[in-house]
């Protein structure tokens, strides 16, 4: 018999204290542990100490906002999950809270459904991010017997690797870079997704890449990689010590290359795609 994960731990922070009770009564009778704080100060000392995996945090508080808050907790190495709650005049500081890296949102007046709902959305985020560190894990073991390892145990650990990229790591990337607003962030996911292309040959996203360099001269290549790490023309103009008009000129001459025609598709996001290799007419969805 499998043994029972434990419930996540929750946190819920309104200065109101009806709303903030209704909530944490709801998941204590189903067995949750739950802590409540009044402020945003408040709930970032309890984070601390409590650790909490699914935070229910207002968007209204006295003193720090809703999105200082979250801002506050989501630089906690835990991971926690956060649900914004919301009343409809604060529905659009609630969506741009999702560009922070809440999960969800709760509209007040809401219902135990509603409650159970956004709660399993976090519950799901936080299995695929478990998910997504064990992959690496075991990739990373992999990795580290290579060396010891026999030819036919080498292919073995490598077909290993190129499942959990491909299934797993790879579609957790693409989804953390859609989910950040940080454009520091992006840029070093977009760099990981290329490093692991590079050291672990032969996933179908490696030989596609692989296809699709062979087409470009040297520095078209180059402007190509640096793409790929997630810089822009002007930041790939100073490495080359070439103008962005320049830069902006291999970009055609790239997209020309690679018959790339519809310039509603995003020669970036083309060279990330896994199915790039399938043309351009296959793409649609990266308008």
């Amino acid at each position: 018999m499998s043994e029972q994960k434990p419930l996540p731990k929750l946190l819920v922070v309104d200065d109101e204290p009806e709303p903030c009770e209704a909530i944490a009564d709801y998941f204590r009778r189903i067995g949750h542990s739950v802590q409540v704080a009044g402020s945003g100060g408040e709930a970032i000392d309890i984070a601390r100490s409590f650790g909490p995996d699914i935070v229910f945090l207002d968007v209204r508080l006295p003193g720090m906002s809703g999105i200082e808050t979250l801002r506050e907790l989501k630089r906690s190495p835990r991971g926690m999950e956060v649900i914004m709650v919301t009343g409809f005049a604060d529905l659009e500081t609630a969506v741009s809270a999702l560009r922070h890296g809440a999960c969800d949102y709760l509209r007040k007046p809401f219902n135990d459904l509603d409650l159970l709902v956004a709660y399993d959305r976090a519950v799901e985020r936080i299995d695929d991010r478990l998910n997504a560190q064990k992959s690496l894990d075991e990739a990373k073991a992999a990795i580290s017997g290579l060396a010891r390892s026999s030819v036919d145990d080498r292919e073995k650990l490598l077909a290993l690797l190129r499942d959990k990229l491909e299934n797993i790591v790879y579609p957790q990337l693409e989804q953390l870079t859609l989910q950040v607003a940080d454009a520091g962030t992006q840029e070093a996911l977009h760099f990981v997704r290329y490093l692991l292309d590079s050291i672990i040959p032969g996933t179908s996203r490696a030989s596609k890449l692989d296809e699709i360099m062979m087409k470009l001269t040297p520095t078209e290549r180059n402007v190509a990689k640096m793409l790929i790490q997630g810089k822009n023309p002007h930041d790939i103009a100073v490495v080359m010590n070439r103008s962005v008009d320049t830069i902006y000129t291999h970009q055609k001459r790239i997209r020309k290359r690679l018959g790339l025609t519809n310039l509603s598709i995003s020669l970036t996001k083309y060279l990330l795609s896994p199915v790039h290799a399938d043309g351009p007419e296959s793409l649609q969805e990266l308008c």
